[in-house]
């Protein structure tokens, strides 16, 4: 049974992430008016589509994290870099657009319980980082049992 339950936690947090791919709507960066007349779009328009970019990417990772399972150390570094990232996402989608005069905050969105989604997925993240601890554990052990 090594390995199944962490690819389940890979694979329900990679669906989470897929699932507020589709859910979430982006704010957008804002048309401001120059003093001259002319319309202009902010200095941060290209953000929301980083930002949709970043979570197919954050997405694609965990599900490639589960085809580590060979190499448990490498998976549980993969995994670990994608929590990293997660909160990098979360933190960015939440602050940005409110330094950023104009653009749609998350709560003038209505989508701010949307953000359970890639927090949930950073959960399941931490739960199969912790199942790839004690495999690795498990199998120093058994392969010290089998030294005697």
């Amino acid at each position: 049974m090594i390995q199944r339950i962490q690819s389940l936690f890979l694979l329900v947090g990679a669906a989470l992430l897929g699932l507020f791919l589709f859910l979430y709507n982006f704010p957008q960066g804002a048309a401001v008016v120059n003093p001259d007349g002319g319309v202009a779009v902010n200095d941060l328009a290209w953000f929301p589509t980083l930002m949709y970019i970043f979570t197919i990417f954050l997405a694609l990772g965990v599900l490639g994290a589960i085809f580590l399972f060979n190499n448990r150390s490498a998976q549980r570094k993969v995994v670990v870099a994608l929590q990293y990232a997660i909160l990098i996402f979360v933190i960015a989608l939440l602050l940005v657009p409110y330094l950023v005069e104009g653009m749609v905050t998350v709560q003038e969105a209505g989508s701010a319980a949307l953000f359970l989604l890639p927090l949930g997925a950073y959960l399941l993240l931490f739960l199969a980082r912790r199942r790839i601890d004690q495999d690795i554990k498990q199998v120093k052990d058994l392969n010290e049992f089998r030294l005697r």
